[in-house]
């Protein structure tokens, strides 16, 4: 465990893999995604990481609003 009580993960992917996350609204992949792309505590990338992101959006009322 680390000091905000969560799990410590360490996890290695081999080069030229796609990985996706997946889970239900609300349980923390858009938070994980952003503190891995902000270099939070603990994040460690290679310098040959690509990191992409693919966001949803919805339209109402005309207005373009982030999910």
């Amino acid at each position: 465990m680390n000091e905000n009580g969560l799990p410590s993960k360490h996890l290695t992917f081999e080069l030229g893999k796609t990985i996706a996350m997946t889970g239900k609204n609300g349980s923390g992949k858009s938070m994980l995604l952003h503190h891995i792309l902000n270099h939070g505590e603990g994040i460690t990338l290679s310098p040959k990481v690509v990191f992409g992101v693919y966001e949803q959006f919805y339209v109402i009322e005309n207005q373009q609003l982030k999910s």
